[in-house]
């Protein structure tokens, strides 16, 4: 019996419509566990491994399978099944997701959301304990190891004595400000219309489509030192038209590497110059601002632009990709540069398409990088300012959150997690480029390229005078 009601000897997916069931003979419907079968054995198959059957049969396993009679033996069935290519593997796969679903719900129905939990009252109550201690002036201070370890810890007694010997301090109303001040984001939180979009999402959402229309323009300006970026208002406030009439022309004018981090970079700063946080403070607040954060949102912004269906090269708006070892016909001998590319592919182009960075998200991450209080250069008043645009920042994408995932929902809270722990290799990874530039301008390899990346050697060389990490 053939496999083909036709007079071809192959079919391809496409020609299903006259294939046969290689285990009965019937009609397949499909490729099913590596073998074209009809939805009948597909079934059969799948029961008897989900649920380990075993079967026997009256005539020693000599039954003949076919649509007619494919019911009268199972164990024949089965034996056929094997027989004929039917594979474990995709079922194997298939048990251990249910396995693990199921394991996943029973724990969260025992789960008793209306009993609190032992361990967080344990963890509180040793907090609790904790602040008893901290203004106590009974509590043992320790001058050795050996010193601290000769006793049991004090958190197993009473804290009755140290309750009694507490230190003579001013009263600080700390709790009542913290109070207020927990108070106060609940209000704004709970007076947030989630049936209308935020300002503040408009307008980081416009910044980044004016940011795209720069990228792939040819009449975007490309700056050599911070004091050339420094010395116009930001192209982001007048109007975007005359660089969408002026577009490169892809692929004919292709760019190298180094042209497309000299644009991006200089599209970043005029992008930080459209602020008008930053527009209000002084001049010298201005340089430290973008000599600390260039790098981190130079890193982002190659990641994020690169097409969604990319996760392992950075791709270019004129197709120029960049992968871990520069096959696509780049021949750049520098070891340091390489690494620094596998470095955001690793690290930040991998993540984000893993957790599914959306628009938005990186439009808030990329101005949470801006606003960064660590900056220890900034003037206390510039400090304050950007302090309170970070907190401005926190609740806007809390509220975001809260809208697509709800506000009672423990997936809000774990997304905001995701989100701003991204920040922290962001870091490092702009770290490890700012040395690579220090570096490979030190020792005069970047040769006939150094003129292009003049404008981040810079920035990198002012780095350590302006901040750390």
């Amino acid at each position: 019996m053939g496999l083909l009601k036709s007079s071809r000897s192959s079919a391809s997916p496409s020609d299903n419509a006259t294939i046969e069931c290689v285990v009965c003979g019937a009609h397949a419907s499909g490729l099913h566990y590596m073998v074209w079968s009809c939805n009948g054995c597909k079934t059969f198959f799948r029961r008897a491994i989900m649920e380990n059957r075993k079967y026997s049969c009256a005539r020693n396993g000599k039954c003949q399978i076919g649509v007619k009679n494919r019911c009268c033996c199972r164990h024949c069935r089965f034996e056929k099944c094997i027989k004929v290519g039917m594979t474990f593997t995709e079922l194997n796969v298939e048990r251990k997701r249910k396995v693990h679903m199921a394991n996943a719900s029973i724990l969260v129905e025992q789960f008793s959301w209306d009993q609190e939990d032992p361990l967080v009252r344990e963890l509180l109550a040793k907090q609790r304990q904790f602040r008893t201690l901290l203004t106590s002036s009974f509590t043992p201070i320790f001058s050795t190891l050996d010193h601290a370890l000769q006793q049991p810890s004090v958190f197993d007694g009473s804290m009755k004595i140290f309750e009694n010997f507490q230190l003579e301090i001013p009263e600080l109303n700390v709790e009542r400000k913290r109070k207020v001040h927990m108070a106060n984001a609940s209000i704004l939180v709970e007076q947030f219309s989630w049936d209308q979009e935020d300002p503040l999402v408009r307008e980081l959402l416009a910044k980044q489509r004016q940011f795209r229309t720069l990228l792939t323009s040819s009449f975007t300006p490309i700056f050599s030192t911070l004091d050339h970026a420094l010395q116009q208002p930001s192209v982001f406030d007048g109007s975007m038209k005359i660089f969408e009439n002026f577009q490169l022309e892809i692929p004919g004018n292709q760019l190298d590497f180094y042209d497309w981090r000299a644009r991006i970079l200089s599209i970043t700063v005029e992008w930080i110059k459209s602020f008008s946080e930053f527009k209000g403070i002084p001049s010298s607040d201005q340089r430290s601002l973008i000599v600390h954060c260039s790098f981190a949102l130079l890193v982002f912004s190659e990641a994020f632009q690169t097409p969604e269906r990319f996760s392992d090269r950075l791709v270019y708006p004129d197709g120029l990709q960049v992968t871990r070892n520069f096959s696509r016909g780049i021949c750049i001998p520098q070891n340091g540069l390489i690494r620094g590319i596998v470095a955001v592919i690793n690290f930040i182009l991998a993540p984000i398409r893993r957790i599914q960075l959306t628009e938005v998200e990186y439009v808030f991450l990329q101005t949470l990088l801006l606003f960064d209080t660590d900056c220890l250069s900034l003037s206390e008043s510039t400090l304050r300012l950007v302090a309170s645009k970070q907190e401005i920042l926190f609740v806007s994408l809390q509220r975001y959150l809260f809208a697509k995932m709800g506000a009672n929902s423990m997936g809000s809270a774990n997304r905001m997690a995701q989100l701003l722990l991204r920040i922290s290799n962001i870091q490092k990874v702009a770290a490890f480029k700012r040395q690579f530039f220090i570096d490979e301008n030190s020792l005069n390899i970047l040769g006939s390229n150094c003129a292009k990346s003049s404008f981040a050697i810079q920035l990198a060389n002012l780095y350590p005078d302006i901040s750390f990490f």
